[in-house]
């Protein structure tokens, strides 16, 4: 099995961390470094929009201001590692309530 090397290792942790955006960031960090969920769910927040759903290009390759199921699901996604705490817990029931609402329930 090939492995990355320290230097490339390190090369591609500062790479993220100089161009990636914060959300990248913190989860770089949170990974390879020191646990930051609180750093996580702070970035994560700026892509919720006032209906409860995910938007403001979540999803790096969908640009999308507005709130959508997929980026929501991605949303979601990275909120189920952060379940146990009453931030996290408020921002999951925002989604569903737009989900709901999006899928006519």
């Amino acid at each position: 099995m090939k492995r990355l090397s320290k230097d490339g290792y390190t090369r591609s942790y500062r790479f993220i961390q100089d161009t990636g955006r914060e959300l990248e960031q913190a989860l770089c960090c949170h990974h390879f470094t020191q646990p930051c969920p609180e750093r996580i769910l702070a970035a994560l927040k700026s892509y919720q929009n006032a209906d409860g759903g995910f938007g403001n290009a979540l999803e790096s390759d969908f640009r999308l201001p507005n709130s959508s199921p997929l980026a929501t699901s991605i949303g979601l996604r990275l909120l189920q590692h952060f379940d146990s705490q009453l931030h996290p817990i408020d921002m999951i029931k925002a989604s569903v309530r737009y989900l709901e609402h999006a899928f006519g329930k």
